[in-house]
């Protein structure tokens, strides 16, 4: 019995020293780190990251007229430096109340919006009282992270009260659409780390360093989240230095690619010594953009600052193929742009600066203001921009030449015409004007034989001919028939109908 307990001791004894050493080796070598990597989190999070609730209005545009919902959401921030909070447009946008805290402290402090930029979905807060600052750690804005390296998304997602941290890899890099403004296309950042409701605004992490801003997610995408990168954040830091926000430039060339042989040689692209994989045709170009009076529709652009551009439309940037508007996106105003083109058989340069423009505004969503509207015997009519669309969209799709106007703009020469359409958006039912839904959901070209150009002028030209007792005469596209409102009809309406749909103001402008 004593020597085969010694054995199996032994044994034991034997088997415990094995299972030791590989304990020790498996923590040595194995997926438990002996060292920290060098993407792990180096800050104190309490001390930088910021939750931001909001209290903001909310305007229908399908009743202009009524007063504006007060809704409640949150966001998140983060401090990079003694005064500012960067965090993302559409968190603070129209806010007319917010409340700033950190994870490390006892109360909340009022704050307040410093600069919006909404065409790049970034913005600016600060606190009102000093108090709110103490212990905190501002974040340095790092270089844009490589492509599948590893990141970790800070911020204040809905569901709880504390700080929440996902983990995550970049996994693509490209210029996509940003949702705020329905427009403006920038850099992005493609991760595979959760970016919940409450996270935007919030820092994405590299060690301690922010590479970029967290800010859109991918419906039906599984973990598929977006980031702002570190160039779209440092061109709007430095466009703010002056104390204002003057938006992005626009180099407002429309153009195509050459891929097709036939159209090469009739631009002349063919010729001797001019490289065959290079070169994008010009269609059209902007009225007040940094190209406006220097590229002419019909030229070929070679190059653009020193980046060939390919057949397709893009450039090699830092080894990863772009679209050529990328190169000059994060410019400021005033930079220089040079451009190599082919025009008339021959290479010419072009230099010009980097100016924006205000063509398109009225196709990004406007946040900041009250919807603009007029009532003139019931029949309301509207600017046509984008929070109308967004409002109006699926009860237009019976008037097609309404959806081509807005969707094609730009790329049919409408902005040519005018500076933004109006629409006769409803009529508010009355007895004055029954059967005249033939003209609902058309757009205005003439009030008393001259063509508008916007709201502003239609506003102007409707209410001087009522108010000298003249009748209005609207012109309609795709409506042979004008509309005739009389100055009696509209007077003798207007209390009747502010009283029934409960109308304060007949219209709103908006100064501009």
């Amino acid at each position: 019995m004593q020597g085969k307990w010694k054995a199996k001791g032994w044994v034991l004894v034997y088997l415990a020293a094995n299972l030791l050493l590989f304990i020790v080796l498996l923590s040595a070598s194995g997926p438990v780190y002996a060292t920290e990597p060098d993407n792990a989190l180096k800050i104190d999070p309490g001390a930088s990251i910021v939750k931001i609730e909001v209290r903001s209005f909310v305007y229908d545009y399908t009743k202009p007229w009524s007063e504006p919902r007060v809704q409640a959401s949150s966001g998140t921030g983060f401090l990079i430096n003694k005064e500012y909070i960067l965090t993302n447009a559409h968190v603070v946008s129209g806010a007319k109340f917010i409340h700033l805290s950190r994870s490390n402290q006892e109360r909340e402090f009022e704050g307040e919006v410093v600069f919006v930029a909404h065409d790049c979905d970034l913005a600016i807060v600060r606190a009102k009282k000093a108090e709110f600052y103490h212990g905190a750690q501002p974040l340095r804005i790092g270089q844009r992270p490589e492509l599948g390296s590893e990141i970790n998304v800070l911020g204040f997602p809905i569901g709880g009260d504390r700080i929440s941290i996902t983990r995550g890899i970049v996994s693509r890099i490209d210029m996509d659409l940003y949702s705020h403004s329905q427009i403006d296309q920038h850099l992005t950042l493609q991760v595979d780390a959760a970016i919940n409701p409450g996270n935007s605004g919030g820092p994405a992490m590299q060690g301690a360093e922010v590479i970029g801003v967290a800010f859109q997610s991918l419906r039906g995408g599984e973990n598929l989240g977006y980031l702002i990168p570190p160039s779209v954040i440092q061109k709007f830091l430095v466009d703010v230095e002056d104390g204002k926000y003057d938006g992005y430039i626009e180099l407002g060339v429309i153009s195509q690619d050459t891929r097709n042989p036939v159209l090469r040689r009739a631009a002349g692209l063919n010729q001797a010594g001019l490289a065959s994989e290079t070169g994008v045709l010009v269609t059209g170009i902007m009225p007040g953009s940094s190209a406006d009076g220097f590229v002419r529709k019909g030229d070929v652009i070679l190059e653009i600052n020193g980046h060939k551009i390919s057949q397709q439309g893009d450039v090699d940037l830092n080894g990863s193929r772009q679209p050529y508007s990328m190169v000059t996106d994060n410019l400021q105003n005033g930079a220089r742009i040079d451009l190599l083109i082919w025009r008339q058989n021959s290479q010419q340069k072009l230099h010009f600066l980097a100016r924006p423009t205000n063509v398109i505004a009225h196709l990004r969503q406007d946040y900041d203001n009250p919807p603009e509207y007029a009532i003139f015997n019931g029949m309301l009519f509207q600017p046509l921009n984008a929070n109308l669309m967004r409002a109006a969209v699926s009860a237009w799709k019976d008037r097609p030449e309404l959806l081509y106007r807005y969707s094609y703009f730009v790329r049919a020469g409408i902005y040519k015409q005018v500076d933004e359409d109006v629409v006769l958006s409803y009529r508010l039912g009355d007895r004055n004007n029954t059967y005249l839904d033939r003209y609902t959901r058309r757009i205005v070209s003439k009030v008393n034989g001259k063509a508008i150009r916007n709201f502003h002028t239609f506003l102007s030209a409707s209410r001087s001919a009522l108010d000298q007792g003249q009748k209005l005469v609207l012109e309609f596209r795709g409506e042979d028939v004008p509309l005739v409102i009389t100055a009696d009809a509209d007077a003798e309406s207007q209390a009747r109908i502010q009283q029934f749909y409960g109308i304060q103001k007949m219209a709103n402008q908006n100064e501009k």
